[in-house]
This record gives C-alpha cells, structure tokens and sequence, in this order.
C-alpha cells in the first residue's frame, strides 16, 4: 500500500565552531508539515540575521517548499541554512496481507456475519471460539459451510447450529474446524 507523506529537513552549518545541525520530520499531514516548515524558517531566520543586540546581512532564496539563508564575513561563509519540504510516495506494507500475516479476529468476525447473516457481538463470539483453538496468525483464509445431519432414512438435512470452518494456512495446507452449539 502507497501513502503520501511530508518530510521536513532543516540543516544549518556555522563556520565558527565548524557544527553541521540537521533535523528531520516526517508527517503524514500536509497542514501539519506546512506548519512545521513555517517554524523552522521562521527560526532560521533568526539565527542568519541575528537579534536586537547584533544584526548581520544576509541572503536569502525562497520558494514555495524551500528556504535557503546564508551571511558572509569577507568572502567566506559564516552561517548556511537551508529548510525543505517534501512529498513523497513510500509503500507501506499493508497488515492485512494473509499470505505474510494471517487473520484478525475482526476479518474472522465479518466472514462469519457476512455467512452467517448474525450480529456483530454473535458472530465475535464465534471468532473467538475459533481463534481460541486456530492460530489466526497462521491462518490465510477459510471456507464456512453448515454442517449436514443424516436422519434414519437417509435424508440429510442442513443444520445452522454446526459452523464449520475449512481453513488453510500460510503453508497452504488445509483443515477443519466445527462450532456445534
């Protein structure tokens, strides 16, 4: 799974005590990077033009996602800054992928409602039993069936008090489990 994320770096190198600072941010909000960005320009530019005390001359480069400062003594620099923010795609792996991570109680929960037509809290109830005696971890999918009663004549006939389970795991073999209430 892809998501956008918003990195903000700021670097700064001062001569004098020849110190290379750097830190990075990583949002996943654009309003909250955007906010970070501002502060830490905003803090540059303190440092590259000084405080009431003693001001420098500086140069500043400025664009919409970028912030370089610097101010010189002579033909040397003294004091470099720059402050960035940027996009990016990173893949995540997505949690839910069976094949690496097996079952959550939750998914389990939902198959058994979307078979079972029953509620929520019944069908969780179910995904524990089930959970308390499979591994959901090892599990990457499953089968739901009701089982089947045969009277003295033969006939076989549905019974909706038999759950049964046909799960394989992450190897891909495969095995049963029944609910009989």
């Amino acid at each position: 799974m892809k998501i956008k994320v918003y990195e903000v770096v700021s670097s700064s190198y001062e001569t004098a005590d020849n110190y290379l600072h750097q830190e990075s941010y990583l949002f996943d909000d654009k309003d909250q990077a955007r906010t970070k960005f501002e502060s830490l320009r905003n803090s540059i530019q303190g440092d590259v033009y000084g405080d009431d005390d003693c001001k420098y001359d500086a140069d500043e480069d400025e664009s919409e996602n970028r912030y370089e400062a610097s101010r010189e003594v002579g033909t040397e620099f003294e004091y470099q800054a720059i402050v960035e923010l940027k996009e990016k795609e990173i893949d995540i792996p997505f949690v839910t992928d069976r094949r690496k991570y097996g079952m959550t109680l939750k998914e389990v929960r939902d198959e058994i409602a979307d078979f079972t037509g029953d509620k929520k809290h019944e069908a969780m109830r179910k995904a524990k039993i089930f959970a308390t005696h499979i591994s959901l971890s090892h599990v990457s999918g499953f089968t739901l069936s009701y089982g089947h009663q045969t009277d003295e004549h033969g006939n076989s006939t549905e019974n909706r008090d038999w759950l049964q389970f046909r799960w394989t795991d992450l190897e891909g073999d495969s095995d049963t489990f029944s609910i009989i209430e």
